[in-house]
């Protein structure tokens, strides 16, 4: 695709950026006492987190938190403060301990 809108004269290239700058995956989830199902939230967020569901959403088109395969030098894009981290804990139920 990107060679046919090249050959029209779009200003247009392919660029493919080094490991450690590449794109990271977010995943947003709501709080759960505000759910019809919170346990299902609870749930599911805990296996999202598990090294069995990072596995599933990463797949092979991403690297998972527990891979083995991390790229030496790989730096993630943005890492969350301790606060921050803290907060997704409350938001979660659950503690930091």
């Amino acid at each position: 695709m990107m060679a046919a809108l090249k050959s029209s004269g779009a200003p247009v290239d392919g660029v493919l950026p080094p490991i450690t700058s590449g794109p990271a995956f977010n995943v947003m989830l709501t709080a759960t006492k505000k759910s019809p199902h919170p346990n299902a939230g609870k749930l599911f967020a805990n296996w999202l987190l598990s090294k069995s569901g990072q596995d599933s959403s990463q797949g092979s088109i991403g690297i998972s938190v527990y891979s083995p395969s991390i790229p030496k030098g790989y730096t993630p894009a943005w890492t969350p403060t301790a606060a921050e981290s803290a907060k997704v804990l409350k938001l979660l139920g659950r503690s930091a301990g």
